[in-house]
């Protein structure tokens, strides 16, 4: 029995009569599936993104290989990829599921080296592991598929999802793309299937299911669910989109941290201004841009991101987003530096640092405090409710740093050692190094004051005065 009964008025997929498509029970007995899992399907018959997020153990990726087969059977020799962000988690749980479903008589032919699997009817499935590596990307090329499926699609970088959308070039196919993952707060999947914020977005349609939607699992299981620690419980179970997924900084939240409808223009004037700055160039450079309040508030209210930026064009960036508030009299309080920056180079000997110093007249303060201690003020800081963020595009590639950067994962015997200390993933993090270094660096910097401008220019002084009281009230 197929798993779902396709609207005919819907495009339609053509199966093979010979070929029996369905979810089964542990016995093997054929099953219908649940509301959620039938929608998933469905949306993939009038959509080409498709998204379902949710929590463990709802089925998601035994939702996944069902699509996988059909795609593949639907099509003579079609071409699709099964990914999850590292091959060994793909093993253990996609291909070793897709091992269980797959009956070996559809089999043509396998090649477990190169991972990938042929079906008598020529379609093929290759499994890889998507990870933002230079590797990863190398091995998207070139590849013409049919579709792709991903597993945890909130372990894998946008980056990596867009550039497997443009090999969806296959003829003969229904060029489409879906996914599973666990809710991972307010990253670039919720941007792009819950809020919409997408060019076309009525080609993405999101699908939503509970642990407890899985009604084959068994009372004492969801009893053992509930006994588990919270913070496993917000990792995997992802009843919903606030609830971060065991981050480093779990304590950040929608309601608490983030300002929506201010802009830079918002910003008092006698607000102290800072920059700071994670160099890169493979690597993202993030130079974020901060404004603190006499209460002591941190305001994130923009910041330059890119990669494969030169220093000159990094530089030039970072003026030009700097220049309203210095043609206005302004003075950043501090510019701090990540310590890549002291790193010298090859040809001239000088440091990034002299460079941007000497030739581009910003002046980096280069930051030493040890990560935990940088990360523990930071933290303080969102407990406290002085650590905000603006709400507008520019930051989006922060929100995505900041639902995704976890502690490293530790491996059994370690989490039997209660004093190990937790050491985050040096991946991924170039925002959160250019934020945690600025945060660490506050407890040298005084309070403004509400009499204090820090416009030099005292024409300037007399006109934003007038103001003071107005510029105070959108705090409230």
């Amino acid at each position: 029995m197929n798993p779902v009964s396709p609207n005919p008025q819907k495009k339609y997929l053509k199966m093979n009569p010979n070929v029996e498509i369905c979810y089964r029970m542990e016995d093997g007995t054929p099953s219908d599936p649940f509301d959620y899992q039938k929608e998933f399907h469905e949306a993939i018959l009038t959509h080409s993104r498709v998204l379902c997020g949710g929590g463990f153990g709802a089925g998601k990726t035994a939702m996944l290989i069902i699509e996988a087969f059909r795609q593949s059977w639907a099509y003579e020799n079609n071409q699709g990829v099964l990914g999850r962000k590292d091959m060994p988690r793909l093993t253990a749980t996609v291909i070793s599921l897709f091992d269980e479903m797959c009956p070996e008589n559809w089999i043509k032919a396998r090649n477990k080296k190169e991972n990938w699997v042929q079906f008598k009817n020529g379609s093929k499935i290759f499994f890889m592991g998507l990870d933002n590596s230079k590797e990863a990307k190398e091995k998207i090329k070139g590849r013409n598929l049919g579709w792709f499926g991903l597993d945890q699609q909130e372990e894998i970088s946008e980056d990596v999802y867009w550039a497997l959308t443009t090999r969806l070039r296959r003829k003969n196919s229904s060029r489409v793309a879906f996914g599973v993952m666990n809710r991972a707060g307010h990253d670039w999947n919720h941007r792009v299937w819950k809020k919409k914020d997408i060019k076309n977005p009525k080609n993405f349609y999101l699908v939503e299911c509970q642990t407890e939607m899985n009604t084959h699992l068994t009372k004492d299981y969801m009893d053992g669910m509930d006994e588990l620690p919270d913070r496993w419980k917000r990792k995997n179970l992802g009843r919903n989109w606030d609830n971060p997924i065991g981050l480093i900084f779990d304590n950040f939240n929608w309601e608490d941290h983030v300002m929506k409808g201010k802009h830079i223009k918002d910003i008092p004037s006698y607000y102290y201004r800072f920059r700071s700055i994670d160099h890169g160039f493979t690597n993202p450079t993030a130079c974020l841009f901060f404004a603190r309040s006499p209460d002591g508030v941190n305001y994130l209210y923009d910041m330059h991101y890119r990669t494969e930026f030169t220093l000159r064009e990094n530089a030039d960036a970072i003026k030009r987003k700097s220049y309203d508030f210095l043609q206005k009299g302004g003075v950043f309080k501090g510019n701090f530096g990540c310590r890549s920056l002291a790193k010298r180079q090859a040809t001239d000997k000088r440091s990034y640092a002299d460079i941007y110093s000497s030739e581009h007249g910003l002046h980096w303060s280069i930051v030493y405090t040890a990560v935990g201690a940088a990360i523990d003020t930071m933290t303080d800081l969102i407990n406290q409710k002085k650590f905000i963020v603006f709400d507008t595009p520019a930051l989006q590639p922060f929100f995505d740093e900041l639902y995704n950067w976890h502690w490293k994962d530790l491996k059994p015997q370690q989490e039997i050692d209660t004093n190990m200390p937790e050491v985050p993933v040096d991946k991924d993090n170039h925002a959160m190094e250019a934020a945690y270094n600025y945060c660490s660096k506050l407890t040298n910097v005084n309070m403004p004051t509400d009499d204090e401008s820090i416009f030099v220019n005292k024409r300037i002084k007399d006109m934003f005065g007038k103001k003071r009281q107005k510029e105070v009230s959108w705090l409230s």
